[in-house]
This record gives C-alpha cells, sequence and structure tokens, in this order.
C-alpha cells in the first residue's frame, strides 16, 4: 500500500474495489521536466470505496473531486461527494447518452464526435485550473473513454511524448482484464478496447486543431487557465 504521509507516490492507486486509479505522474514532459505525482488521478468511478479508501486518498493530497458521469449513472453515488476537505464537482463529459451507450460503442469511431458535440470539457479544464492547491481526481464510469480523452489531453498539454500518452490509454485494459474476462461478454468487447491505434483518430483530430493547447482554446479555456494547468502538471503549485 502507497504510504502518501510519507510523500512516496505511484502511478496505479489500489483501494479496496477499483482497479483503475492511477497519477498522471511521473511522464518526462517539455523542458526536460516530469508530470508531478499527486497533482492529477484518473479513475473509474470512485465508488464503495472504504473508510480506509477515502483517509488514503485524502492523506495523499486529494481536495478535488471531478466526476463526469451523466444522466443515470449519478445515481450510483460518488463515494467523495460530502467527504469534508474534498470539494465534489459532477461536470459531465456529455450529456449525449444515446452516443455514449451507443450499441456497438466503438471508441475510434465515436471520441471525435464525443469531442465537437456539445460537452462540458471547457468547465471541466476551467474547474482543474482553479481548483484549490492539491490534487485532483477525475473520473467517468469505467475511467476508460471520457477519462481516457481528458488525460491525454493533459498529458499532451504537458509536452508529454505520444507514446507515453499511448501507453496509459492501453493500461485501463491492462488493469481490468480480468473483470472484463469474468463480466463482460463479446458483445461488448469493442467497446473495452483501448489498444493504442484506438485513440489515432483522436489524436489526429487534436492534429487538425493544432494541437491540445490551441484545442483548448477554442473551446474556450483561456490562456491563463491554461498556464495554470500546466503550472499543475510539472511546476511548483
Amino acid at each position: 500500500m502507497n504510504k502518501p504521509e510519507e510523500r512516496l507516490y505511484a502511478r496505479r492507486i489500489l483501494t479496496h474495489v477499483n482497479v483503475n486509479m492511477r497519477d498522471l505522474g511521473g511522464y518526462p514532459a517539455a523542458g526536460a521536466s516530469f508530470t508531478r505525482f499527486g497533482r492529477f488521478i484518473r479513475s473509474g468511478e470512485p465508488v464503495g470505496l472504504s473508510g480506509g479508501d477515502i483517509d488514503f486518498l485524502k492523506k495523499y493530497g486529494v481536495k478535488t473531486a471531478i466526476d463526469m458521469r451523466a444522466g443515470f449513472e449519478t445515481d450510483v453515488k460518488h463515494a467523495l461527494r460530502g467527504v469534508n476537505g474534498v470539494n465534489y464537482l459532477n461536470i459531465p463529459f456529455s450529456n449525449d447518452m444515446g452516443l455514449l451507450y451507443a450499441e456497438p460503442f466503438k471508441p475510434e469511431e465515436h471520441y471525435v464526435p464525443l469531442l465537437t458535440g456539445k460537452n462540458g470539457l471547457a468547465d471541466i479544464f476551467d474547474a482543474m485550473a482553479d481548483a484549490a492547491p492539491g490534487g485532483i481526481i477525475f473520473n467517468c464510469l469505467a475511467g476508460k473513454d471520457r477519462t481516457g480523452m481528458v488525460s491525454a489531453i493533459l498529458l499532451l498539454l504537458a509536452g508529454v511524448h505520444v507514446d507515453d500518452v499511448l501507453t496509459d490509454y492501453h493500461a485501463t485494459y491492462i488493469y481490468m482484464s480480468n473483470y472484463y474476462e469474468r463480466y463482460i461478454t463479446d458483445k461488448y468487447a469493442p467497446k473495452l478496447n483501448t489498444s493504442p491505434e484506438v485513440l489515432f483518430p483522436f489524436l489526429d483530430f487534436l492534429k487538425t486543431r493544432g494541437g491540445a493547447d490551441d484545442y483548448l482554446t477554442d473551446i474556450g479555456v483561456s490562456d491563463r487557465r491554461k498556464a495554470a494547468l500546466k503550472r499543475r502538471l510539472t511546476g511548483d503549485f
């Protein structure tokens, strides 16, 4: 188990129920820097966490929880909602449940429509930029698609190499493979794919928009807030 009181961080954060919670720290970034541990934690929905898990996350430095789930997904209570010392925000990535739950859902075909349709990305990144000093945990349902796209944009904004961005994306399947094998039928296999090539159309789309930095400008994230995100990702904060 990690020991945050000693300021020891790890890429993967283990709790009793969530196998897909991990820190975005430790990646080589622009300017001979590294992304900092304890700043951004991506996750599947943090539900059913034990009291010890919650205490651990607070000791790890989590001060803000951004829940990107929408609609009926939020009927299952987020474990950090109402926790003293943690600012919980529900900012849906998208309210288009038809697209999020399309049958079949193919990430390589649905990511770009989610980015270009009506979404809450500007509000999500603004909230991250304006959050109090400390760790930000952000999640969707499985921590794969919506969380994967937000993670990729953050890492690219920090100047992390695309190979590391793809590695971070693919890790979801590795960590959740046992769950997939036990509970998921072949019908849903395409939706669960996090092979690196699945992210290529998303990355190509960002290139057409001038990269993550310009994309954030296009959707309304100010220069001040982008600078705040970069400081939180790689600098002293």
